[in-house]
């Protein structure tokens, strides 16, 4: 694959019009003599900082300043190789180039992101399954990263330190040494889960996969053709169980209020995914076998994100209760073994 091109620019924390007009002239077709642009800052991302570039004539642009310290859980290098193989194979929007702290892509005319109450709609539930079930058939690379990644974030949320002694007390409450030291139990019985696994529903929920990882509405972007839903922001992809992939995204159905008892999906919610994922044919035990598994991996799910937004919490500058979301993921862990029994 071509090296992509690369701009010698470094985006601010709010990078003026020029910059971001600077960076869409030096590494998007047809945007080379553009002397004007509007810019608009595009909401809802609490990694990093996202904006749209659009003129007459001009393909719209999306410029994504990354996040501070964010290469404490993110691999930049390897996202934007994966990125730009998704890109050639017609899957993601077009990527266009690399910043020193960020990079251009395309945006999806005539695509928006979906609202979470669009992603539980039956029919668009559907829709999501089967989507995802094609993205798992996407080259993968590599075994499941899921417990290497899980024991690295731990381990770096365990070591933070935080300055206010409010921060201090709540990072202390969540028992994050307790948390890494049952990881190696609880990936002994997910993998004793796996082995177990006899139908082909169960054995394609064990697969190893390209996982998207963070299948949330506001990564799923839906068009014209509401069968046709696209799938965007691979910070997180990774070879993972296609399980794991479905397990993120019923935790996802709770949104960042992470109100389960409120918002998780009930069993025929979950059964609908899973059905659907499975396509036809199909019989109840796969149902059944891969709808289990799926659930045993809703728990390395919160621990994830939870860990994931303690590191956040510590090192991100954007406007969100990070510590917060990790108190909430950190305590589905406890509501959905109360779930599972």
């Amino acid at each position: 694959m071509a090296e992509l091109p690369r701009l010698p620019l470094r985006l601010p924390d709010d990078p003026p019009a020029e910059l971001l007009l600077a960076a869409a002239r030096g590494l998007v077709p047809g945007w080379e003599d553009a002397v004007h642009a509007t810019v608009e800052p595009v909401e809802g991302g609490i990694t990093n900082l996202l904006y749209r570039l659009s003129a007459p004539g001009r393909p719209t642009a999306l410029v994504r300043r990354y996040g501070h310290n964010t290469e404490l859980v993110i691999d930049r290098e390897a996202e934007n190789r994966l990125f730009a193989r998704l890109s050639a194979l017609g899957v993601s929007p077009p990527l266009h180039g690399l910043l020193e702290n960020g990079r251009v892509e395309g945006w999806l005319e005539g695509h928006r992101a979906m609202t979470p109450a669009e992603m539980a709609a039956p029919e668009h539930q559907h829709n999501i399954a089967r989507a995802l079930r094609r993205w798992h058939e996407l080259p993968v690379e590599g075994p499941p990263s899921l417990w290497d990644t899980l024991t690295r974030w731990l381990n770096t949320a365990v070591a933070l330190e935080f300055e206010r002694a409010e921060d201090r007390a709540r990072h202390a409450a969540l028992n994050l040494p307790g948390h890494l030291a049952s990881l190696a139990d609880l990936r002994a019985e997910v993998e004793a889960a796996a082995a177990a696994l006899q139908t082909p529903g169960g054995q394609l929920g064990r697969k190893v996969v390209l996982a998207h990882n963070d299948l949330l509405s506001g990564n799923i972007l839906i068009g014209p053709d509401p069968t046709a839903l696209r799938f965007i922001d691979y910070e997180y992809a990774a070879p993972s169980y296609a399980a794991a992939d479905l397990a993120n995204h019923l935790n996802e159905y709770a949104g960042f209020e992470a109100d389960y008892d409120r918002d998780f999906p009930d069993a025929d919610a979950r059964r609908r995914l899973v059905v659907a994922y499975l396509g036809e044919p199909h019989d109840e035990d796969a149902v059944g076998e891969l709808g289990g598994f799926v659930e045993r991996l809703l728990i390395p799910n919160h621990l994830f994100w939870g860990a994931w937004s303690v590191i956040q919490a510590r090192c991100s500058p954007i406007d969100f209760p990070f510590l917060e979301y990790a108190e909430r993921r950190f305590g589905g862990v406890g509501w959905h073994r109360r779930m599972l029994g």
